[in-house]
């Protein structure tokens, strides 16, 4: 990764590029076509605002048709077309890292430039924990206002869990089933690793190369596998939540911000020995296709990961059979 120039001077603009490129490149959930970038948000993170309306039209209304006649004195009426709206956010996010310059003398190594080098994972693990918070809140929000109609569950929050309590083929196609037609459209799952260890016991994932033959990715029933331990996990005895969603389900973009990154030297601490400081801020949206986020209550002007979880902050847009996204909760 190009950081420096030939002088060894940190060059921001080398880095920024970089960075924005490998970004989206490295995303999992856009390899798998769960999440997509839309012209829209890209043209709304690029300019100024808060939030953005994302238009559609609603559903045509699943009625029978008209017969036709030869009878001239009779028309048929038209239906209206109605549409909505879905109401989504721009997350603006920084973190900062520093070190001594001692450090850099001790070690024989650059603690700035090993932040420099992780800087993308880092940003790809918070968009990522962002992602599964943003699904934590949709779920609240179907449990306390649709009947739950996105969730097999079939955990029990007492006692001890059975096997029937814990994930298996037919707790996964129930729950897929939930989608209605669009059930065809899963993409991806996301799944905590004591899920994702029982689903190999239970020899059920297979391994197959990415698209560049690199490494070996995980699928169940032609699904890709990711694991994350920031997959809900609580209670006792433990309720894990899996993630199932269809292609196109996301919208995930994310832009450099104004001053995208910098380094920041102050000699004088350490008494003179000094110290650098490493600043990376990033812009994002991400977004689940057929709901509002609700920006009223939120304390500030881009939402905490507890705000984002929360079913008060999600409203639903579309009819539940347009949203490819479930999910199961089990107990393993």
């Amino acid at each position: 990764m190009a950081v420096t120039d030939l002088t060894g001077k940190f060059v921001p603009e080398l880095f920024d590029d970089y960075v924005s490129l490998k970004m989206l490149e490295n995303d999992a959930f856009i390899q798998s076509g769960a999440a997509v970038t839309v012209p829209q948000a890209r043209t709304f993170l690029q300019g100024p605002g808060q939030s953005i309306n994302l238009p559609f039209w609603k559903q045509l209304v699943d009625e029978a048709a008209n017969v036709s006649t030869d009878d001239s004195t009779s028309s048929s009426t038209p239906k209206a077309l109605t549409s909505g709206k879905q109401i989504a956010i721009r997350q603006v996010l920084n973190q900062s890292w520093s070190a001594m310059n001692l450090v850099a003398t001790y070690t024989g190594s650059d603690p700035i430039k090993h932040v420099a080098d992780n800087v993308i994972d880092y940003w790809g693990a918070r968009r990522q924990a962002r992602i599964i918070a943003s699904l934590d809140g949709v779920l609240a929000d179907n449990e306390a206002n649709d009947s739950g109609d996105m969730v097999n569950d079939i955990a029990v929050t007492t006692g001890t869990p059975a096997d029937s309590n814990k994930f298996s083929a037919e707790a996964f196609i129930d729950a897929q089933a939930t989608m209605g037609d669009k059930l065809g459209q899963l993409a991806v799952m996301i799944v905590h690793d004591v899920v994702y260890t029982r689903m190999r016991k239970l020899n059920l994932i297979d391994f197959i190369p990415d698209a560049r033959g690199e490494t070996m990715i995980s699928v169940y029933q032609g699904v890709r596998v990711l694991v994350d331990n920031g997959c809900t996990a609580s209670g006792t005895p433990t309720v894990y939540t899996t993630y199932l969603l269809g292609s196109g389900s996301l919208a995930v973009d994310q832009i450099d911000d104004s001053v995208p990154s910098e380094l920041d030297r102050t000699p004088a601490t350490g008494d003179g020995g000094g110290q650098e400081t490493f600043f990376s801020r990033q812009q994002m949206l991400i977004h689940p296709f057929g709901f509002q986020f609700l920006i009223a209550s939120i304390s500030d002007e881009t939402p905490t990961i507890a705000e984002l979880q929360a079913a008060a902050q999600w409203d639903r847009a579309f009819v539940r059979n347009r949203i490819p996204i479930a999910y199961l909760q089990t107990n393993g």
